[in-house]
Formats: C-alpha cells, structure tokens, sequence
C-alpha cells in the first residue's frame, strides 16, 4: 500500500494521560448533543484502555489498577486512578526482575 507513515508526525501532540481524566470524552459528548440537539443515552463512559484492563483483571497477575467511577443520571463514568498508576510504575522500575520472569 502506498501508504506515508511519516504525515502527520510534524503535528503530533503527546500529553499527560494523567491530566486528561475524562474532560475530552465529555466535551465530545457534549458538542455531540449539541449538534444533534439529542441527549446522549449510554450506560458507561470510559477510555477503551480501561475497559481492557477491566476484561484483563481475572487474567493479569501483576500489580494491580485502581479506578475512579461515578453514577451520575443513569450513566456510569470510569477513569483510572493516575496516582495509584504512578505509584504503581515507581514501584515496579524499583523491583529486581523475577528468573524467569520478562520485565514490563
């Protein structure tokens, strides 16, 4: 494929995750109703990555995650909690690496 992976790099913007929570999923949501002039029906609101830590949970036998989740008119937001997240990574780069085991 003729395919340039290089366009757009000039113009990439690489940001904290831990800053974001979930400020630009609801502006999204919001701008949404407003074009529409629908109020959005869902039952969670989350960033997909934590839905895939949510699946993983019975599979993964690392450190853990914490999360935050608020109900709020019917609908469920989560976010991950950054500082455990941090905390989390400090700890992990202080550890010795297991034998046998690869490092993250």
């Amino acid at each position: 494929m003729p395919v340039n992976l290089c366009e757009g790099f000039e113009k990439f913007k690489s940001y904290d995750p831990g800053n974001e929570h979930l400020d630009s999923l609801l502006q999204t949501l919001m701008v949404h109703e407003e074009k529409t002039g629908v109020k959005t029906e869902t039952d969670v609101v989350t960033w997909r990555g934590m839905m895939t830590k949510l699946m993983a949970a019975p599979y993964n036998d690392r450190d853990g995650f914490e999360m935050n989740a608020t109900f709020y008119q019917g609908t469920v937001y989560i976010e991950e909690n950054y500082e455990y997240r941090k905390n989390s990574q400090q700890r992990q780069m202080q550890q010795p690496n297991q034998p046998g085991r690869p490092s993250q």
